[in-house]
């Protein structure tokens, strides 16, 4: 007879069977490459290893190479029966390698199992509970027979007279088999590689945990499990409607519990709740009656997907009648110290307290009215109730606020102001009164030097003003909350401008050929009757011309001027056209006199000395004050070039011939001329064009006699010349 001491490991998962009802929730897996164990508590020999598998993907149980052991995985969360019972195991099992060891279980049990002792058989523990077999050696008649068991009760007997599958040689076998649990409300059907193969019926109402245990008795075995996952379709924690209270009226509360994205929640009946569809939807509602009100409500929890058990409670709520104050006043816009009433009026409230409040803060005691005249703009009254009747945990209630509008005393200020600083003489004034707190109906009232002259606008005006004239306005306010009702404005003194005057020249002459500009002066606008708008005007044509200016106060003038002459101006003033050497000079000079003189070489003189050829114009302005203008063309023309030295000279003192200098036909860069006697001494030397020699030397008259000289110069655009010859000085 094999022996089955052995370890349970209890492996939790909640399931549904497709055939009956939709899984959902997974409740607990051992899954993974390499297996993620987490949440399983393992016990006896088992560990995470590979039997057919690699990457430590399988949960061995028991081993080969031992005799007479055990192993198991217990899941560390236990499932509630008492709520819903109904889940699926799938997993996938292996038991090979030795001799005919006893097989391994699924069990639900009341207690988990920390240690191995009590009870025999496939490592299952003395605890209560259900046991799902994979017996692969049973010990009864007739044995050995491999053999899947429903086994439920304290501790486990491969012999009791439950559920037992008729013969599967298939349960030792080198590959895996598939199995799956099904429980359903004490239904339970066991299914290998995909067929029943037994079922019962036995109900389960207490906190279990799910596992897997295993044992080889006095052989030698591998036991090995891996891909298993639990399903249930059971809300954990189960519905929570939350407690039972009495509030009230108006009170918000909170129902139920935290949400859980898993489940789904349905309230009835909906009205009064902030949603019907959450966990913890909001509770609002008054009571203005005079008695309590009871609200009962219902919440249903079930998983979010498919159809799956649900967890039902309720809570009661009562709402007591509502208290209320409200509170009026006489006014809430007033002037400032004036006297305000506050009456409190109370609803479902008795034997009341009376605490008044401005501004939050405390002010007077137990009356239902309260009297203030100390309010300032923004004021807000309150007032609070406290009742020795009054619903639980009240501390008073608050009565609307009254925020109250204080208007200052103000009294109504007035200034004048003109539309201009001066006017002109018989021409209109406006004034423009500007006042403050007002009212939306003031009175106006205008005087002139004392005397009442307008009223009702604060537009005056006037033309028949004259200087140092006082002009004052008064207002009469209609506005509330006035200190006093009139303002009276500051007086304004009218300056009255002078008489504004335009003056033409009146020049009755105008030149032939330009005209005669006409100048009004510095105005601010100009009109002329020839149609113009600029200060002046040229008026070349005999007539009668005038003006009309404007200053920058409005004031207006005219002049008038006529013009009867016309004056001839100069013209054909300078000589005929000429020509000039390249080297020489030429004076041009006027064939007229007259007053002022420009010519274009920037000289103010008749006369004007050319050196080069050109034109050259002269502008004049004759003794009539006419302007004219000529011009004279003075072309370039072939002259000797060169020196010319004479051959002799008679320095006498008569005025002719008295110095010896040489003629100079050029325009020279350099110059030399030097004289020497006949010895060869040198008695004069220059270097100045026109500079000569007078006949002494030392201030010693030379006598008759001949002389040597020599020069030496450049001129523009030539290399330099030396020449020399002989000179005889006559006396």
């Amino acid at each position: 007879m094999y022996l089955k001491n052995r370890w349970v490991i209890l492996f939790v998962l909640i399931a549904h069977n497709p055939a009956i009802f939709a899984q959902t929730h997974v409740f607990a897996e051992l899954k993974g490459a390499p297996l993620n164990i987490k949440g399983w508590n393992l016990t006896g020999i088992a560990k995470v290893g590979n039997i057919l598998d690699a990457n430590n993907s399988e949960l061995i149980l028991t081993r080969v190479d031992r005799f007479n052991t055990s192993g198991a995985a217990f899941f560390n969360k236990p499932l509630n029966f008492e709520k819903c019972n109904r889940w699926i195991a799938e997993f996938e099992f292996r038991i090979f390698d030795g001799s005919n060891a006893d097989g391994l279980a699924l069990c639900f049990l009341e207690r988990a199992p920390t240690s191995s002792g009590g009870g025999g058989g496939i490592g299952i523990p003395r605890e209560k509970g259900l046991k799902i077999c994979f017996d692969t050696h049973r010990n009864c008649l007739p044995y050995p027979t491999p053999v899947v068991e429903l086994r439920w009760g304290v501790g486990y007997s491969e012999c009791w007279s439950q559920p037992t599958s008729s013969t599967i040689p298939a349960l030792r076998s080198s590959n895996y088999n598939k199995a799956r649990v099904i429980y359903d409300k004490g239904n339970i059907a066991v299914y290998l590689n995909g067929q029943l193969v037994v079922s019962g019926f036995q109900a389960f109402n207490f906190n279990g945990y799910f596992g897997f245990t295993s044992a080889t008795g006095e052989a030698s075995d591998n036991h090995s499990i891996k891909n298993v996952t639990i399903y249930t379709d059971m809300p954990e924690p189960p519905a929570a409607a939350g407690s039972s209270q009495t509030i009230c009226s108006g009170t918000l509360l909170e129902l139920g519990t935290g949400s859980n994205p898993s489940y789904s929640y349905s309230w009835t009946p909906p009205a009064n709740l902030s949603s019907d569809n959450i966990s913890n939807p909001i509770f609002n509602a008054t009571n203005s009656t005079n008695n309590p009100n009871t609200f009962k409500y219902y919440v249903k929890t079930t998983l979010a997907a498919g159809n799956s058990c649900s967890s039902t409670d309720s809570v009661t709520i009562t709402v007591l009648p509502e208290p209320s104050v409200h509170i009026s006043a006489s006014a809430t816009t007033i002037c400032s110290g004036s006297v305000v009433n506050f009456k409190a009026t109370l609803n479902n409230v008795s034997s009341p307290l009376f605490q008044w409040k401005k501004n939050g803060v405390d002010v007077k005691g137990n009356d239902s009215i309260y009297m203030d005249k100390t309010l300032v703009n923004g004021d807000i009254v309150s007032c609070k109730i406290t009742s020795n009747v009054s619903c639980p945990g009240l501390t008073g209630i608050t009565s609307n606020a009254i925020t109250v509008t204080v208007i200052e005393n103000v009294e109504p200020t007035i200034s004048i102001s003109e539309s201009a600083d001066n006017i002109c003489d018989r021409t209109t004034k406006t004034f423009l009164a500007s006042a403050t707190n007002t009212g939306t109906s003031p009175v106006y009232q205008w005087q002139k030097n004392g005397q009442i002259v307008g009223g009702s606008t604060n537009i005056y005006s006037a033309t028949s003003l004259n200087d140092s004239d006082i002009i004052r306005c008064s207002v009469t306010s209609n506005a509330v909350c006035l200190s006093k009702p009139t303002a009276l404005s500051n007086d304004f003194q009218v300056v009255v401008a002078p008489d504004l005057t335009v003056t033409l020249n009146k020049d009755s002459t105008i030149c032939d050929n330009n005209g005669r500009e006409l100048d009004a002066g510095n105005f601010k606008s100009y009109v002329w009757n020839n149609g113009s708008t600029n200060k002046s005007i040229i008026v070349k044509e005999l007539g009668k011309y005038y003006v009309t200016v404007t200053d920058d106060k409005g004031c207006k003038a005219s002049d008038t001027t006529t013009i009867n002459k016309i004056l001839p101006s100069p013209a054909n003033f300078l000589p005929a056209d000429t020509s000039i050497c390249n080297y020489g000079s030429l004076v041009v000079k006027p064939i007229s006199s007259f007053n002022t003189y420009l010519w274009n070489t920037g000289d103010k003189t008749s006369p004007v000395s050319i050196e080069k050829a050109g034109t050259y114009w002269l502008k004049v302005i004759a003794q009539n004050g006419c302007v004219g203008t000529d011009s004279v063309i003075v072309r370039a023309k072939e002259c000797m070039e060169g020196i010319y030295v004479p051959t002799a000279f008679t320095p006498n003192a008569d005025g002719k011939n008295d110095i010896l200098k040489p003629l100079v036909f050029a325009n020279v860069l350099t110059f030399k001329f030097v004289v020497y006697n006949r010895f060869g001494e040198k008695i004069f030397e220059t270097d100045q064009v026109g500079r000569g020699w007078d006949g002494t030397t030392k201030g010693v008259r030379m006598g008759s006699n001949v002389f040597v000289w020599a020069c030496s110069y450049q001129s523009v655009d030539a290399k330099p010349t030396y020449l020399k010859g002989t000179v005889m000085l006559l006396r």
